[in-house]
């Protein structure tokens, strides 16, 4: 028995989801793929099945980005920067335009990705697309996550398109430091 079926009957789908794919995040970081497959998977599921009228406000961000985002993750974690970049990409267009902040995480995790997969020039894209969302909104979690762009690029410094992201990343990630 997983541990969120022992909580099914005080929980709700939207919650059971969430927990999941934190049991997901978790089974990826020990490289147990399947499961952490089979965590994603039902997580899907639940999320598929919509929202509960006893859903708590609080959960709002559970959707089918988010899962999409977590399972980008966790194909991240497992080491298949590919599988990665195709999540974060179904994440990104399956959020709401509004919510800044998470598509900036995601394409920030989607170019480091691409990045990893040798994507370079398509890497850099969607690390310009991240950095122009960033610039809109404050967050230590983000910048954490373009720091991890910023440690993928350092060996294309010498290329503009990435001395420039890498410049422009700099000022991002450290105004708050000064």
């Amino acid at each position: 028995m997983w541990p969120w079926q022992r909580t099914r009957p005080a929980g709700t789908p939207a919650l059971h989801a969430m927990l999941l794919t934190r049991q997901a995040r978790g089974h990826a970081k020990l490289g147990e793929r399947e499961e952490c497959l089979r965590a994603l998977g039902q997580a899907s599921e639940l999320c598929a099945g919509g929202r509960s009228e006893n859903d708590p406000q609080w959960l709002y961000w559970i959707n089918e980005g988010e899962i999409h985002g977590q399972t980008g993750s966790c194909f991240l974690d497992l080491g298949a920067p590919g599988r990665a970049a195709d999540s974060f990409a179904l994440a990104y267009d399956a959020m709401n335009p509004g919510e800044t902040r998470t598509r900036a995480l995601f394409q920030a995790r989607a170019a480091t990705a691409q990045l990893r997969n040798g994507e370079h020039e398509e890497g850099r894209a969607t690390a310009e697309r991240a950095l122009t969302l960033a610039e809109r909104v404050q967050s230590a979690r983000l910048n954490d996550h373009l720091s991890d762009v910023a440690e993928e690029l350092q060996g294309e410094r010498h290329t503009s398109d990435a001395g420039d992201l890498l410049d422009r990343m700099t000022m991002l990630t450290t105004k708050g430091e000064r």
